[in-house]
């Protein structure tokens, strides 16, 4: 049976498999959205519920899940739209402006997808420069992946 294992607020079945992980941040979406669209905010409130409430609770699990692009898009499109226009954007503006930096223009938010990315990586060198057996495995486990292909570097 491959039924998802709820553990720290990640569900995660024997075999890998993350469908339950997913469904459960649509269906948290989803209620997040219905309960934005209830409430008056002005643009700063809404900015600081973002960061604030919506994030954490949404992005939790980013480190250790493996949801592609299109998962986390399904994932937080209903979220986008409400929370575009309770910043006063129109909820149409193109996701580049949304997802990109504000440095360069954009309004700041964070794709799940590059989250998920960045968090992994920060997840992975954290263990690896602790030296401990985990990061040792690790290490191992990608100088393996590397033999495959033909490369003979190993870490």
């Amino acid at each position: 049976m491959d039924e998802a294992n709820v553990g720290l607020g990640l569900r995660l079945a024997p075999s890998g498999n993350q469908k339950s992980e997913f469904d459960h941040r649509v269906r948290l979406a989803s209620n997040i959205e219905a309960r934005l669209n209830a409430v008056i905010l002005t643009p700063t409130e809404t900015w600081i519920f973002y960061r604030a409430i919506f994030f954490p609770k949404v992005f939790y699990p980013c480190k250790i899940t493996v949801l592609s692009k299109h998962e986390w898009e399904t994932i937080l499109r209903p979220c986008t739209g409400s929370l575009l226009s309770k910043l006063g954007f129109n909820k149409h503006t193109a996701r580049a402006i949304v997802f990109g930096p504000m440095r360069l223009g954009g309004i700041g938010m964070r794709h799940g997808y590059a989250q998920q990315g960045s968090e992994g990586v920060a997840h992975f060198l954290t263990h690896v420069r602790e030296g401990k057996d985990i990061g040792k495995m690790l290490l191992n486990t990608l100088s393996h992946f590397n033999l495959f292909p033909g490369s003979y570097e190993v870490y």
